[in-house]
C-alpha cells in the first residue's frame, strides 16, 4: 500500500489483490484491540496514527525516520453491505492525490492527526451546545432529540461493523421456504401414510371419548333425588313421583344416544358398551319402581 493513499486507491489495491472478492470491508484493529472498518480517507488516516502510535519508546527520537506497520483485514460481505464511496470523497481523492506529491510524508500525518482533533472539538462543542440548549426546552423535545442521536449512533455502528440488521428476515424467510418444501416431501412419502392413519385413530378416540363424557352427565344428573314434600298429601306425592320419574328416564335416554353414538364413532370402545350396559340397567330399576 503506497504511504498516505487515499480510501478510494486502497480498495483498488485491496481488489486487484483478491480478484475473487467482489465486496469486501477493509478493518484494523485500535488500541484496545477491536477491529474497526474503514469507511473514508479520515478513517485511514486515523488507522495510520494508531499504527504510529505502537512505536516503541527507543524509537521516538527518530520518529520521523519510523513508520509504524499497518496491519489490514479484509472481509468478504455481500454487494450491500459494503460501504459507498460518496462523490466528495472522490473528489478528495483526486485533490490528496495532487497535493501528496509536493508534501513529506511526516507533514501529512500532522495535518491529519490535527484536523481530527479539531473534528472531534467541534464535534464535542456541537454535543454540549446541543445538551444547553435541550435542558432549557421541553422534556418532550430532549426526549426526541435522544432518540435522533441513538439513531445515529446505531447508524455509525452498523457502517463500523459491518452487520445488516435485515439479514436476519431473509434467513427466516428462507429457511421457512426450505421448511416447506421438505414438509411437502415428506408429506407425499410412503412412509408418513401410517403416521396419518394413526393420527386419525387418535382423533377417533378423543371424539368418542367426549360423547362417552357427554353421556356420563345425564346419567349423573339422573342419579340425583328430587326432594319430595313429606307433609303432602298421597296425591301430591304421586304426582312429584310421576315427574320425577319423567325427568330421570328423559335423562337416561339422553344418556343411551350419546352412548351409542360414542359406539358409532368407535365400535371397539369397550368404554362405551359398558357404560350403555349400566344405562340399561339403570332404566330396568326404573321400571321396577312404578
Amino acid at each position: 500500500m503506497p504511504v498516505n493513499c487515499g480510501f478510494k486507491v486502497l480498495r483498488e489495491i485491496v481488489r486487484s489483490r483478491f480478484p475473487s472478492s467482489k465486496s469486501v470491508l477493509i478493518k484494523y484493529r485500535d488500541s484496545d484491540g477491536d477491529l474497526v472498518t474503514v469507511t473514508s480517507t479520515a478513517e485511514l488516516r486515523l488507522a495510520e496514527s494508531v499504527a504510529d502510535g505502537v512505536l516503541t519508546k527507543e524509537h521516538e527520537s527518530d520518529k520521523c525516520e519510523s513508520v509504524g506497520m499497518l496491519r489490514l483485514h479484509v472481509v468478504d460481505v455481500r454487494p450491500e453491505q459494503e460501504p459507498p464511496l460518496s462523490e466528495e470523497e472522490e473528489e478528495e481523492e483526486e485533490e490528496v492525490e495532487v497535493v501528496e506529491e509536493e508534501k513529506p510524508v511526516e507533514e501529512d500525518v500532522r495535518v491529519s492527526s490535527l484536523s481530527e482533533t479539531v473534528s472531534e472539538t467541534e464535534v464535542s462543542n456541537e454535543k454540549s451546545d446541543k445538551e444547553k440548549a435541550s435542558s432549557s426546552e421541553d422534556p418532550k423535545m430532549k426526549e426526541l432529540e435522544m432518540d435522533d442521536w441513538l439513531f445515529d449512533f446505531a447508524q455509525l455502528f452498523r457502517s463500523h461493523v459491518g452487520i445488516d440488521p435485515d439479514a436476519h428476515v431473509d434467513l427466516h424467510e428462507l429457511g421457512m421456504e426450505l421448511c416447506s418444501e421438505a414438509l411437502e416431501e415428506t408429506v407425499t412419502s410412503e412412509e408418513a401414510q401410517p403416521l396419518f392413519e394413526k393420527a386419525a385413530a387418535k382423533f377417533q378416540e378423543v371424539a368418542a371419548l367426549a360423547f362417552f363424557n357427554w353421556g356420563n352427565v345425564h346419567m349423573c344428573a339422573a342419579r340425583n333425588r328430587i326432594p319430595l314434600e313429606e307433609s303432602a298429601g298421597k296425591e301430591k306425592v304421586a304426582e312429584q313421583l310421576q315427574t320425577a320419574y319423567d325427568w330421570v328416564k328423559e335423562r337416561y335416554t339422553l344418556a343411551k344416544e350419546k352412548y351409542e353414538h360414542a359406539l358409532s364413532i368407535k365400535p371397539d370402545f369397550y368404554e362405551g358398551l359398558l357404560a350403555l350396559g349400566q344405562q340399561q340397567l339403570e332404566m330396568a330399576k326404573l321400571h321396577c319402581l312404578i
